[in-house]
């Protein structure tokens, strides 16, 4: 049941967006000032006096500092009215890209002018980490989450620091239990600034959290190396063990960095930091050694006595899993062997995408037809594959596991397990049990309930997807029944998914908004929501597919809020922000998409983004690298053939349209029509017609297509025969109402070859004042005009072309020969 309240004081409640042991926070809506606002509610389980504490966060106005708008006393808690900040966090802007020293530097300079603020009021925030700094609509840095700041007057108790905090972010005097002071707050700084500087924790060599706590209480920090003594000084005495000798406030951290700034010496917007950092090289080393197994560790004694109520915000290692259906090597004649080898799998899918330190590539990344581990790897570019064999007789089934690591792929990890044949929510049981053992993983809530989950609903689910995957039913039939399966709840999270991709790849077929609508009604009603990462993934897509961008951004906020932010979540961010206009800000994410893992579907992705940017070259090259990978990609060889045609490089061109002949993808008219284009554009006429017959038999109202045809057999010297082809060009196009720019450049073409010149003329007109920027729409007036014979005009449209990037070879067809000579 939702237990969210629908009001708080005055304040509408619109969503939960964000909880943790001690707080909850909602946006809301102010309806006097008629503005949103974020309200966290602070339980009091601690503090006698957090009335005041806010009172006094209250009066704090600073540019840097997320504003406390108002206070709401309740029977057990204090509600804090915030200003609402939908941007992103400065650990977000982290995954992006790391700042340069510069901008690292004027981050360091507007955190510290709001800690300065806060500490001016008498607060000590406790917890300052990138994910409490936020950014406003100016891309200004505010301090926010004040969840566990303390007074300064609390100097004759001893606080008990450890039950709050990140471990990010505490300091040695927090973690030994002692006083909390002003000095606390500069050392979290310091662990964050020395962070942005090198691009790692400063005790990220300690292994785990139990080292790195003991580390910072024994040991000086490690030794910042940036080439800039004065930023190494500086970063070093905030990290300073002894509080005394840090620097004795905020204040004076803002003059020195704004001294470092102004100084003459070495100046920072030529400076690059040392790659060799030992720091780093330390760091990254440990970050990798963690890969083959789980982050928690054994927890030492210095830890036993916190009371864990925030994870460490670590960079957790992803390790990218395909889990492939089970293969049946016996009992495949047993009437219930499908829904047990779906059974198996669902449960199978459910552990890995419950735990957080794997993430599951999604199925629609791997062919059906891949069999072979090499095969899966290079495909996916995953570090794991786990294969799974049932071997059934008419009781049993043996379920044997498989686990496979690293490159070229090592077999680690195999073991067999039994379930039955007649209780499937039971084999998915046992299966989920044993996976979460095998993986050193602990149960969680995706295990599927059987309180809430009966036998009958479960079967049939099964029943109802491994029909449609089999083909035995269509679409609409599938939707029907998973509708009527799918309580409010969503308790079987699979149904509700696989409803809701059924919803999503509906919408994109057809474009109606009832999709979108009966998405948003599925999704409305889940409690738990925010727990259920596939559902909201599949959520942001379905709102940015309908150009709902507002409401796309509140999904990928709430996705990006949680502790590990993987690739499907990060090629989501990537398209919005390609939506937005923010192409750079996408390309750099995608970019580091591909370095990190460099799957099929990441390299056609951004090699698309690339070309749709305009950048043909490096979505050429990321297409090589792609194909190099997957010769057969038919998608990537389609996006190829189009990019090379836009460089006029067209026996490349060729090359690539035979390709997907030679896989069985000839049978569509775009592949032969776009194959004949290239031989008439390279001057092999007699090579084009056919494949340019096939595509007007398959595609016969096209009059690109049957131009292109005209043109050829005009061409060889078919003048009747291309003739009877501009008039069917003409025909189609008269009876298009509202035609393109594009459709009347055709028609011009078509008139113009007829000998009509007063039509062609009239109707380019008109195409020209559509607007005549794009490097094409200049090159097909430039060919009209040639075909005209009015050389002047022409040439005028060529040299723009050519100009604006359409390659030469584009103007080596026979009507612009009259051109040269009159040039």
């Amino acid at each position: 049941m939702d237990d969210r309240p629908d009001y708080i004081g005055i304040y509408s409640i619109d969503a939960e967006i964000g909880s943790g042991g001690s707080a909850r926070v909602f946006k809301a809506y102010d309806k006097r000032l008629l503005r949103w606002v974020a309200i966290k509610v602070l339980y009091d389980y601690q503090q006698q006096d957090l009335t005041r504490e806010a009172q006094i966060l209250a009066k704090i106005n600073h540019p840097n500092v997320v504003s406390v708008l108002d206070i709401v006393e309740q029977t057990d808690s204090i509600a804090l009215v915030m200003e609402y900040l939908p941007g992103k966090t400065l650990a977000n802007a982290l995954l992006e890209t790391r700042p340069t020293l510069e901008k690292a530097l004027q981050y360091g300079i507007e955190i510290a002018k709001g800690l300065d603020a806060i500490h001016q009021a008498g607060l000590v925030h406790q917890d300052i980490k990138p994910s409490n700094i936020f950014f406003d609509t100016n891309q200004q840095l505010k301090i926010g989450d004040f969840g566990i700041a303390q007074t300064l007057t609390h100097d004759t108790e001893k606080i008990d620091s450890l039950s709050v905090g990140s471990f990010y972010s505490l300091s040695p005097e927090q973690i030994a239990q002692q006083e909390v002071t002003t000095a606390s707050d500069i050392y979290s700084l310091g662990i964050l600034m020395f962070d942005l500087v090198a691009g790692a924790h400063p005790f990220a060599h300690a292994g785990d959290i139990a080292n790195s706590l003991a580390e910072r209480t024994t040991n000086p920090a490690p030794q910042l190396r940036s080439n800039y003594s004065a930023v190494n000084q500086l970063i070093m005495q905030m990290l300073e063990r002894n509080p005394s000798k840090r620097p004795v406030s905020a204040a004076e951290i803002v003059q020195r960095i704004k001294t470092i700034l102004t100084s003459d010496f070495n100046p920072l917007n030529q400076h690059t930091i040392e790659q060799n950092n030992p720091i780093l090289i330390s760091a990254h080393q440990t970050i990798s050694q963690r890969r083959k197994r789980v982050f928690w560790g054994s927890i030492v004694s210095v830890v036993v006595l916190i009371a864990l109520t925030v994870w460490f915000q670590w960079p957790k290692q992803i390790n990218y899993i395909t889990v492939m259906p089970p293969e049946i090597n016996q009992g495949l004649e047993l009437p219930d062997i499908p829904l047990i080898q779906a059974s198996v799998h669902q449960a199978t899918v459910n552990v890995f995408q419950s735990i957080d330190t794997f993430k599951l590539v999604a199925s629609s990344e791997v062919p059906d037809t891949l069999t072979s581990i090499s095969d899966i790897q290079r495909i996916t570019a995953a570090e794991h594959v786990l294969f799974t064999t049932l071997d059934c007789t008419l009781n049993a089934c043996a379920v044997t596991f498989s686990f496979w690591e690293e490159s070229p792929a090592i077999l680690t990890k195999q073991e067999q397990i039994q379930v039955p044949t007649d209780r499937l929510l039971f084999v998915s049981d046992i299966v989920q049990e044993f996976l979460y053992k095998w993986v050193n993983a602990s149960i969680t809530n995706s295990t599927v309930k059987r309180k809430n989950i009966n036998e009958q609903e479960y079967r049939k689910f099964l029943a109802l997807k491994n029909s449609y995957q089999t083909q035995s039913i269509n679409a609409d039939t599938y939707i029907s029944a998973l509708a009527s399966l799918t309580d409010s709840s969503c308790q079987l999270e699979a149904l509700c998914h696989a409803l809701l991709l059924r919803y999503r790849e509906q919408y994109f077929v057809t474009r109606d908004d009832v999709w979108l609508q009966k998405s948003r009604a599925l999704l409305k009603d889940i409690n738990d929501i925010q727990r259920k990462k596939r559902l909201m993934s599949a959520a942001a897509e379905i709102e940015l597919a309908a150009r709902n961008f507002d409401k796309a951004e509140e999904w990928l906020l709430l996705l990006e809020n949680k502790d590990i932010v993987d690739d499907s979540v990060r090629s989501i961010r990537a398209r919005w922000y390609f939506s937005q206009g923010l192409a750079e800000k996408a390309k750099a994410l995608f970019s580091t998409l591909v370095e990190d893992r460099p799957s099929t579907q990441h390299l056609y992705n951004y090699a698309l983004m690339l070309f749709r940017s305009g950048e043909t070259d490096k979505s050429l090259s990321i297409l090589t690298r792609l194909l190099t990978r997957a010769p057969e990609h038919v998608k990537g060889l389609e996006l190829q053939g189009i990019a090379r045609y836009y460089t006029g490089d067209w026996n490349a061109v060729v090359a690539s349209y035979q390709a997907l002949i030679e896989l069985n993808q000839g049978d569509n008219a775009t592949t032969q029509s776009n194959l004949g284009f290239a031989f008439l554009m390279n001057g092999e006429t007699d090579k084009a017609v056919p494949h340019l017959q096939k595509a007007v038999e398959m595609a016969p109202n096209n009059p690109q297509i049957l131009i292109n045809l005209a043109d050829s057999m005009l061409i060889q010297g078919n003048e009747a025969q291309s003739n009877i082809l501009y008039q069917q060009v003409i025909s189609q196009l008269l009876a298009i109402e509202k035609p393109s720019q594009n459709d009347l450049l055709t028609l011009a073409q078509a008139y113009a070859q007829l000998g009509q010149k007063n039509k062609a003329l009239k109707v380019l007109i008109e195409a020209e004042n559509k607007g005549a920027n794009d490097p094409f729409t200049l090159y097909f007036l430039s060919l009209v005009y040639a075909i005209l014979d009015e050389n002047a005009t022409a040439i005028a449209y060529k040299n723009r072309a050519s100009e604006q990037g359409v390659p030469m070879s584009w103007f080596n067809i026979i009507w612009f020969e009259s051109l040269t000579s009159s040039m």
